[in-house]
C-alpha cells in the first residue's frame, strides 16, 4: 500500500506539474503573438545639394521650386514573426526642414508584388491642403491661417500608408524623395497604428534576443534555486525530492517568461 500510494503522489505531482506547465505556456504563447516584430532596414542618399561650390553654385529645383539637399530613402519592414499580420497603417515622418516630396510602398504576397496605398483619411488632407496652398493669393500669404500652416508641415513632413496585410516572412518596402535644409541626412521615424508592432533593426533584434537569452537564464536559475533547500528538507522521500525539482524546474522556466514579458509590457507602458 505504501508503494502504491507513493505511486500515487509521484503521479499527482507530475500531472499536476504537466498541468501547470501548460497553462503557463500557453498564457505566454497568447502574449507573444501580441507582439510581433518586424525587422527593418533603411538607406538614405543623398543625390544632390544645393549651394555655392567650388564650381559656381548649383540649383536644385524640384517641380519648379527650388530645393535645398535632395536625398532618396528606402525602407523595408520584413515580417519575422510567427504570425500574419492583418491590416495596418504605418506611418513615416522626417525632422523639422524636412519635406518629403514623393513616397511610394509595395508589399510582397508570394511571388506577387503589390502597391501599399495611402491611408485615405491621410491622402484626402494631404489633397485638400495642397489645393488649399495652391488657391492662395501670394499676398494674401502673410495672413495664412494657423490651422493651414499646421496642415501643411503635417502632410510634407509625414506620410501614411495602409498595408492591407503582411504574411510571415514577407516584406512591405518603401521609397522616398527627401528635401532638407538640415546637416545630416534625414532618420526616417515610423509609427503603427496598430499594438503590438514594433519596428526594429537587425542589431536591435540581435541584441534584444541576447538580453532576453540571458535574462532567461539568470532567473529561472534564481527561481530554480530559491526552493530547493525546502525541497530537500521537507520531502519525505527521495522519489518526492525529484519530483518537486522536476517541477520546480518547470516552473522557474516558465516564471522567467512571464516577468520577461511583464517588463517588456511595463517598458512599453511608461
Amino acid at each position: 500500500m505504501d508503494f502504491i500510494s507513493e505511486a500515487l503522489k509521484i503521479i499527482g505531482t507530475a500531472g499536476a506539474a504537466l498541468i501547470g506547465g501548460t497553462i503557463l505556456g500557453r498564457s505566454m504563447e497568447r502574449y507573444k503573438n501580441k507582439v510581433a516584430y518586424l525587422k527593418k532596414r533603411s538607406n538614405v542618399q543623398r543625390i544632390a545639394l544645393a549651394g555655392q561650390h567650388g564650381w559656381g553654385e548649383i540649383q536644385i529645383l524640384y517641380n519648379k521650386n527650388p530645393c535645398n539637399s535632395l536625398y532618396v530613402a528606402s525602407l523595408e519592414l520584413l515580417n519575422e514573426s510567427k504570425q500574419n499580420l492583418d491590416g495596418f497603417t504605418v506611418q513615416i515622418s522626417v525632422a523639422s526642414g524636412e519635406t518629403i516630396y514623393k513616397g511610394s510602398g509595395k508589399f510582397t504576397q508570394g511571388e506577387a508584388i503589390k502597391d501599399v496605398k495611402l491611408e485615405k483619411e491621410f491622402a484626402g488632407l494631404h489633397a485638400s491642403t495642397l489645393t488649399e496652398v495652391e488657391a492662395i493669393n501670394p499676398s494674401d500669404a502673410p495672413t495664412t491661417t494657423k490651422d493651414l500652416q499646421c496642415r501643411v508641415d503635417y502632410v510634407l513632413r509625414n506620410i501614411v500608408f495602409d498595408v492591407p496585410f503582411l504574411n510571415r516572412k514577407e516584406k512591405a518596402s518603401f521609397s522616398f524623395l527627401i528635401d532638407s535644409i538640415n546637416l545630416n541626412a534625414p532618420e526616417l521615424v515610423i509609427t503603427f497604428g496598430r499594438k503590438g508592432l514594433e519596428a526594429v533593426t537587425e542589431q536591435d533584434d540581435e541584441r534584444r534576443k541576447q538580453f532576453r537569452q540571458i535574462w532567461i537564464g539568470i532567473s529561472s536559475s534564481f527561481l530554480f534555486a530559491v526552493p530547493i533547500p525546502s525541497i530537500i528538507s521537507h520531502s519525505p522521500s527521495t522519489s518526492w525530492a525529484v519530483w518537486l525539482t522536476i517541477l520546480d524546474s518547470i516552473v522557474a522556466y516558465f516564471l522567467a517568461w512571464i516577468i520577461y514579458y511583464i517588463w517588456i509590457w511595463i517598458r512599453k507602458k511608461s
